[in-house]
This record gives structure tokens, sequence and C-alpha cells, in this order.
């Protein structure tokens, strides 16, 4: 009774745990919060071990009985405190639209101090397939494919000792002789080998209609929306400040994201704007554009054809934005459709002028920006009027229009960049006088001086961000390019702000003519106020050399080593370990399932190769091998009509062999002698036989 897979131990409990710990960890990385996938994880491991313990402790106790019970028990409890629960949780747990996500996760890990027998722990995998299927509709983390093969072959491994042991306990309660059910056909039926083919089975389907299945739920899924944290979008990497609002600069690497944050219709590709910032207070940016509440001048107000107040302004498409008045305005339609949440504000290439028809309930205009009103969610959109300049010829003019005229001491002033800074643009601007060719000259001087690079490390705690990144480092991502671009143009005078949104080009437009944005697509930039032509884009990131992937980055020696070519082969390396060894033990767990009966027997052993050897002569001329389930006279029962005049020493041997195997006597050397020449004389005599056509 100690053969393979009989006794329930730490294996089987092994087997459960990793599947819980890549069902919770993928869920945590596709909302983009690796803490909270580890802390899962790490959940998943003390939950399960603990159980396997009490399991042990309780294995001679009636308490182990009532297994069942108590994973029901704390099954309900993690429903019931899901949502407290999930507010504990790090990287502020999940979206509260996937909320069914922390659901599952918590059911496993309070499951799991229950799982103390076989139906407990396979209870275990259910909530997890749950949590792969959540994880593939949104396509993010793209190693969880791996990781969910991984899941299915340990579930099917557990499935099959699971099934074993189950049917030699019902066996051994009808009396029967458990060894016996472990020889010839009878192990696929009783054994873990039907088990697994069929698990083995289940692993096929999966991977032929998976993808099947992920097309058709994408668009379900799009109904929940996944906040991707500013950590993770390049214009607001790592931390932010104290301030909610604020936007720090220089935080550390970036990963970006290929998952769909909405789609939208327009003339051409165009920098999109959400937000801009008009403070820089190191390190980063502070108070947002569109809260400054500039000191209007009402008397204009009845000059304008619209609504003005010190909270919102919206006119009628067609007119002018006093906000940012063009010389020649170009009305531009916008329609978006969300997939989820980007943030509060709208995506736009200009001042937002009016909304269309139905959209007035879903959008509110605060000077050159537009918020959502309500949620939207999939399958909504929204269509707005924008305008954008229609004659974009450089201007000497950098007067702000009259409405934020007010703001000039903070967007102009000098004083916003630290002395080595204006000293660097004065230097790459002495000699031009022109306004628009001072900015394009700093925007030259940072491109040639600077490299983009995603992964570059977090600046020092103890420096300005702007200054590390052109003085020391020259390393940076879009966010550190536009605000030493935005810092450079006030220190000569010219009235800058910093801006995230979107940065998207021909490429991603479809043949709906919609075009596709998505997370890594996030960016932020640099926009020069000009009379006439309202805020100009100056990217330097444009003409700057990426060096995200290359060797010569100077931060590659600061990358996490799973970061680096070698972390990488190791991991590779890994991953086909990992794929490899479930093969390797299950092959040798049904080889010594196959067997186990048999150690100790070398008679036994002569007579199973004898079986086969006769095996092999009737299959030659069936043209048609044994089934696993299949006993031999069965096998020749089905062919017998090819065997011709032998049939009758066939079903004499066949019926010789399962006696001698599962009578239970003692098998003695003298009669494998016998079996073995008769098998032989059988084997000459059915070589004159023709095999069946067909």
């Amino acid at each position: 009774m100690n053969g393979s897979g009989l006794k329930r131990g730490l294996l089987d409990h092994v087997l459960a745990l990793v599947g819980c710990v890549f069902a919770t960890y993928s869920l945590g990385i596709s909302v983009a919060k690796p803490v909270l996938g580890l802390t899962l994880a790490g959940s998943c491991v003390f939950s399960v071990m603990v159980g396997s313990l009490l399991s042990r402790a309780l294995a001679k106790s009636k308490v182990i009985d009532y297994d069942g019970w108590f994973a029901a028990a704390l099954g309900l409890a993690a429903v019931f405190f899901t949502l407290p629960i999930n507010r504990l949780l790090p990287d502020d747990g999940f979206p509260i639209e996937l909320i069914a996500g922390c659901g599952l996760s918590l059911l496993v890990i309070f499951a799991g101090f229950a799982a103390w027998r076989d139906g407990t722990l396979l209870f275990l995998s259910l909530p997890c397939i749950a949590m792969f299927g959540l994880v593939g509709t949104f396509d993010v983390y793209k190693p969880a494919t791996a990781l969910f093969f991984l899941f299915l072959v340990c579930i099917a491994v557990l499935y099959a000792r699971v099934y074993l042991r189950s049917m030699t306990e019902r066996a051994e309660r009808l009396g029967a002789d458990t060894e016996l059910l472990r020889r010839d056909a009878w192990k696929w039926v009783a054994g873990p080998e039907w088990a697994f083919a069929s698990a083995g089975a289940i692993i096929v389907i999966s991977l032929l209609t998976g993808p099947l299945l992920q097309v058709s739920l994408q668009g379900v899924s799009g109904t929940v929306r996944v906040n991707l944290p500013q950590s993770k979008t390049p214009f607001i990497p790592a931390a932010v400040t104290q301030t909610q609002v604020d936007v720090k600069v220089g935080g550390g690497p970036v990963n970006l994201s290929d998952m769909v944050q909405f789609s939208i219709k327009m003339d051409r590709a165009r920098y999109l704007r959400s937000r801009s910032y008009a403070t820089y207070r190191s390190p980063g940016w502070v108070e947002p554009f569109d809260t400054l509440n500039p000191d209007f001048d009402l008397s204009i107000n009845s000059g304008v054809v619209g609504q003005l107040s010190k909270d919102s302004y919206q006119l009628i498409p067609g007119n002018s934005s006093p906000f940012e008045p063009f010389a020649k305005p170009k009305d531009v339609r916008v329609t978006m459709k969300p997939y989820r949440p980007v943030d509060l504000y709208l995506p736009a290439p200009g001042p937002i002028v009016g909304v269309v028809g139905d959209s007035e309930a879903f959008v509110r205009v605060r000077y050159d920006s537009a918020a959502y009103k309500v949620p939207l969610g999939y399958g909504d959109q929204v269509s707005y009027i924008v305008q954008v300049d229609g004659d974009p010829k450089p201007t000497t003019d950098t007067a702000l229009p009259k409405l934020i005229r007010s703001l000039e001491r903070v967007l102009a002033s000098p004083n916003s960049a630290t002395a080595k800074i204006r000293d660097f643009a004065n230097q790459v601007t002495s000699g031009i006088r022109d306004p628009y060719q001072k900015a394009q000259a700093i925007k030259s001087a940072i491109e040639q001086l600077a490299k983009y690079n995603t992964q570059t490390p977090a600046c020092p705690a103890d420096k300005d961000p702007v200054e590390w990144f052109l003085f020391e480092h020259k390393e940076g991502y879009c966010d550190s390019f536009a605000s030493a671009m935005a810092l450079c143009a006030r220190a000569v005078g010219l009235p800058a702000r910093y801006t995230i949104g979107y940065a998207i080009d021909e490429g991603a437009k479809g043949d709906d003519g919609y075009y596709v944005v998505r997370a890594k697509d996030a960016h932020a930039w640099c926009e020069v106020y000009f009379a006439g032509h309202g805020w100009v884009v100056f990217d330097p990131t444009e003409g700057a050399r990426d060096v995200s992937a290359s060797k010569e980055s100077a931060t590659d020696d600061k990358k996490p080593w799973f970061e680096k070519p070698i972390g990488k082969a190791i991991l590779i390396g890994v991953i086909t370990v990992c794929l490899a060894v479930p093969f390797f033990v299950w092959a040798w767990f049904l080889a010594s399932a196959r067997t186990a009966a048999l150690k100790g027997d070398p008679n036994m052993i002569k007579l199973v190769w004898a079986q086969n050897d006769m095996q092999k002569a009737v299959e030659r001329l069936a043209k048609r091998p044994r089934r696993f389930s299949q006993t031999m006279r069965s096998f020749v029962q089905a062919h017998g009509d090819v065997l011709g005049t032998h049939r009758a020493t066939a079903d004499e041997l066949a019926d010789d062999f399962e006696r001698l195997m599962f009578s239970g006597a003692t098998v003695g050397i003298e009669q494998v002698k016998e079996m073995q020449a008769r098998v032989k004389s059988f084997r000459a005599a059915v070589k004159k036989v023709p095999p069946q056509d067909g």
C-alpha cells in the first residue's frame, strides 16, 4: 500500500500550491500591480503550507473528515470580507470593477487553510481557473500563458494521484487485491494513467480553444476597467509627491503595457493632451493648469459666445477659445470610445470648444481641458469639437491670452529653473532673438545631449531630477526630456508648460478610421505658447537616441538582474526546466505505478514481457495497436478473424496469461518458460499469415 500515489503527502499540497501561486501572481501582474501579485502569491504559500501541516496533525482525528465544511465556511468568510480586505492590500488593492479577482484570490487563500484531503486540494484549482480566465481576457501579462500551462500540468498530476488513491480505496472496501489493479490493462482503468490521460485531453483542448475564447470575451472584458497606476506610465513614473495631483520626475524605470486604453477618430494622428502642469517644484510638477483659477476679466463676457465663469467654460462649436485663441482656427471633430478609464480627462489635440449631442451628459469642460461627468463604460462614446492651429507658421509673439495673462508670472518665469539650467539655456540660445528659433535650439540641444531610456534608474533623492538628467546621468525618458525643455524655455523668457497625454502615429489607425491607443502610447512633452498659434508642442524625445534596449546604456548594470541578457537567459532556462520536469516526474510516476506490483518478482516481469511479444504478433496482423484499456483476451477476440487457424491458440494463450497474472497464485519459473516457448511457437506460426489489408 506504499506504492506511488497511494499515500497523500507533501507533493500533493505542493502541486495544488504551485497552481494557486501562478494564478494569483498572474492576476496581480495583469492589473499592473506586481506588489499585489507577490502578496497574494505569498499568502497562498502560507495558507496551503499551514493546511498541509494541519492535515498531518489531524490525520488520525475525526476532525479531518469535516475539511469540506471548514473550507466552505472560510470561503464564505472570504467573500463576505472581500471589500474591507481589498482596502488593506498593497497597491490600493484591486479596482472596484475587478473586485471579483480579489474575491477569487481570497477564496483560494482562505480555503487553503482547510485543504487537508484530496477533495479540498482539488477544489483550490476551480477559482484558479477563473482567475486565469480574467488574466487571459485582458491579455496583458504574456508569461501567463506559460504559467497557465504549468498550472494545468500540476493539476493533472494531482488529479491522477487523487484518482489512483480513490480507486484503490474503493477496491479495498470491496475486498479486491489492490496490487492486481496495477497490472496490464486494469491500470488504465483503476490507476493514474486514465486520469492523467483525461487531464491531458483537457490541456490539449484548452490550448486549442483558449485563443478563441479569449477573443470572444475581450469585447465583454472591455466593460471591466483596469486603471493602470500612474507609476507605470512614462509621464508619471514611480511615486507621486505628497499632493495627490503632483507628478514626480525621474522616478525610475517604467514598464509599458500593450493594454488598449481607448480608440479615437480624428482628422490625422496628433499629440493628445490629457492635462497640463504649470509649476515646477523639485522633484516634480504641481498645480495642474485647470486648477489654477486665474483672475478672469469677466468684463469681456459680453463679447464671447458661450458660457464663462470661474469654474467652467464651454463654447458653441465654431467659436474661438479665449484660453487658446488661434489666428486661423480649425475645428476638428473627435470621437472617443473608451475601453477603460485612462484618467479623468478627455484626450484632445487642442482646446475643447464644444461637445456633440448626448455627449454633454458625459463631459464637463474646464478651461482648456475636459473631464468626465460620469463614468464611461465599454460601448459608450463621446464626441467633441477641438480647435487646432490652421496656420502652423512660426511667430515671434509669445504674449499669453488675456484670460490667463496673470499666469505669466509662473509660465514664463526664469526662476522656475536652477542657475545651472538657466546658464545652459542661455548658452544654447546665445545670439538667437526669434522666440521660436530659441525653442528649437533648446530642443535640439537636449536631443543631442541626452539619450532616451525607459530603464533609467531613479534620480537620487538629494538631487534635482532635471539637473541630474541634463548634466550628470544624461539619460531619461519623456518626463525628464519634457521637464528640461519647459524649464529651459522659461529660463529664456518663453511661456512653457509640462503636458501629459498620448503620442500616436498613423500606424495605429485601423480600417474603421479609429486610432487604437494603448498604455504604452502614454507620453509627456513641453508646450510653448505663441500668440495666434496656441500651445505648440516641443518634444525633445523625437531626435534623441533611444538606448532603452541597447547594451551601450549606462544603466545596464543598474537594471534588475532578470532584465539583463544573462538574467533573461537564466529565466528562459528555468522556464524550460519547469516545463520539462513535470513530464519527467509524470513518466517516473507512471513507471513506478506500473511496476510497483511486479517489484521483487522477476518471474512476473518475464511473464509480462512474454505477453508483450504475443501482443506484437497480433498487432502485426491486425495493423492496429492494442488500446491501453484493452485486455489481451478482448484484443484477441476483436481481431480473431485475421488469426485464421491460429485463433484457438491465441485464445488459449490469452486465457493463460490472464490466469497467471490475476489469480494471485505464485508464478514459477517453469510456468514462465512454458509460456515463453508457447509464445515463440505462436509468433513463428503467425509470421506465415499475411497482414490484414487496410
